[in-house]
């Protein structure tokens, strides 16, 4: 009789941890999976609102670039010292700091001449975000021919900068970088100031050896609300060849602004590209 109680609570007692066992499990693993899922928080949860396509306040052209983790990060051991000095190195920004707090993170501004500005964000939920101006080259004839490798420049560099060991000191991450993933949004400008007048961005693009043909030569650039590439550039891993975001960015930008038969010139580009010094 009491062997038999006694097996019954031994049973009981079993039941009990293995159905606590069991929860405590289910806890761990669905934590390890909410940790691994991408939840595309951070590249839209900035300090700074986002407008595009970019507005320019100079005669110049100006690409905005924003990157972030595909998901959000735990925790952050950001310094806001040493965000100033990987905006500085890194992204080799030489503004000075306009802005720091522990809760967004530090931005830095730095004039360009008539007015314009220029600023970078390092914000603490790991959220890069670059605005710089791209020259313009205006002819004789007044067209304003805008170069496609000055567009590569700022984007290669904030690739290069999440993909550092820095990035990943400043916010405590592991010094593994296999499996990390990052969204992108990219923007150029339509429009710029030229005495206080709008006049497109840019009348045509240079390439550094073959042109591309484009279906209307004097079209305006093309308004992107989304951004360019946005669904490829989603979930991006950073170990990946910097030259496979700059084709995926550049394609885009070519076929949304009327651009066709451009593989040979996009190749040439990204080829002349890789041999300048970032």
């Amino acid at each position: 009789m009491l062997t038999a109680i006694l097996s019954s609570v031994a049973t009981a007692i079993i039941l009990s941890v293995l159905a606590v066992a069991t929860t405590w499990g289910r806890g761990i693993v669905q934590k390890v999976i909410r940790r691994k899922l991408a939840d595309h928080r951070a590249l839209h949860a900035g300090p700074w609102p986002v407008h595009l396509p970019p507005e320019s306040d100079s005669s110049d052209a100006r690409i905005l670039i924003l990157c972030a983790p595909s998901h959000s990060l735990r925790e952050s051991s950001f310094d806001v010292r040493r965000a100033i000095e990987f905006a500085q190195q890194r992204i080799g920004f030489v503004g000075e700091p306009a802005y720091s707090g522990v809760k967004d993170g530090v931005r830095l501004d730095a004039p360009c001449g008539g007015g314009s500005r220029d600023y970078v964000w390092v914000c603490v939920n790991g959220l890069i975000h670059l605005s710089v101006t791209v020259p313009v080259v205006v002819g004789p004839d007044g067209r304003r021919s805008l170069d496609v490798t000055e567009l590569m420049r700022p984007l290669a560099t904030v690739a290069g900068a999440v993909n550092s060991d820095d990035y990943r000191l400043l916010h405590g991450l592991p010094r593994r970088r296999a499996g990390m993933k990052t969204d992108w949004l990219i923007g150029v400008s339509v429009y710029s100031q030229v005495d206080g007048m709008p006049v497109p961005s840019w009348t045509e693009l240079a390439f550094p050896e073959t042109s591309a043909p484009r279906v209307m030569p004097d079209r305006p650039p093309f308004f992107s609300s989304t951004g360019y590439a946005d669904d490829q550039l989603q979930s991006w891993e950073v170990d990946r060849p910097i030259a496979e975001l700059l084709r995926i960015f550049l394609g885009s930008f070519l076929a949304k602004n009327g651009y066709y038969d451009f593989d040979s010139a996009l190749e040439q580009t990204i080829s002349n590209f890789e041999s300048w010094p970032i």
